[in-house]
C-alpha cells in the first residue's frame, strides 16, 4: 500500500506572512513466505501544523514588561514512523514480537528571552525527539470466535535533544 500527498498552508496577519509545502506519505508492505508467518513493514511520515495560536503575531500581553506573541515563522513538525512486525501462527496462535521507531524534527517549543529589560514569551521549532518501542503479543483464535488469550509489553526508551535552529 502506497499513499503520498502534499500539504500546504498560507498564512497572513497583519505585515507577516508565512506559506509553505510539506509531503505527506504512507508506505505499508506485508511478506507472507507461507501460511504460518508474516512479515509487515510500515512507514510513516506527516506533519504537526502549529495551533494558530502559536503563529499570531500580535502582542496579547498587557505588561509593559513583558511580550506574549506568537511566531508566524514557525514551520510545522515533522513525524517519521516506522514499525517492523513479524507475526508466526500455528493452530489458533498468534505470537507477534514487533518494534517501532518514531522520530519527532522541528518540535514546536515554547521559547522566551529578555532585550532592553522586557521579557518575550514565543514559539520557535527547537531540537527534535525520538522515541523506540518494542514488545510481543500474543492472541488464540477459538472455533466459535478470536479471542486475545494474552496480552503486550512495550517498554520504551525515548531521547530528546534540543538546540535552537
Amino acid at each position: 500500500m502506497l499513499s503520498a500527498g502534499i500539504e500546504g498552508i498560507w498564512l497572513k496577519a497583519g505585515n507577516a506572512d508565512n506559506h509553505y509545502f510539506r509531503p505527506r506519505g504512507s508506505l505499508s508492505a506485508t511478506w507472507t513466505p507461507d501460511g504460518h508467518n508474516s512479515l509487515q513493514l510500515n512507514y510513516t511520515l506527516t506533519n504537526d501544523a502549529p495551533a494558530v495560536a502559536k503563529l499570531n503575531p500580535y502582542n496579547i500581553s498587557t505588561d509593559s514588561l513583558i511580550v506574549e506573541t506568537g511566531n508566524p515563522n514557525l514551520m510545522p513538525q515533522t513525524i517519521h514512523y516506522v514499525g517492523l512486525a513479524y507475526t508466526f501462527n500455528t493452530g489458533g496462535l498468534y505470537l507477534t514480537p514487533s518494534v517501532y521507531y518514531k522520530r519527532i524534527t522541528d518540535m514546536i517549543e515554547q521559547y522566551g528571552f529578555t532585550e532592553n529589560g522586557v521579557y518575550t514569551n514565543t514559539y520557535a521549532n527547537l531540537g527534535h525527539f525520538s522515541q523506540v518501542m518494542a514488545g510481543a503479543n500474543a492472541s488464540y483464535r477459538f472455533p466459535w470466535g478470536r479471542v486475545y488469550a494474552g496480552g503486550g509489553w512495550y517498554p520504551t526508551a525515548s531521547r530528546g535533544v534540543n538546540h535552537a535552529t
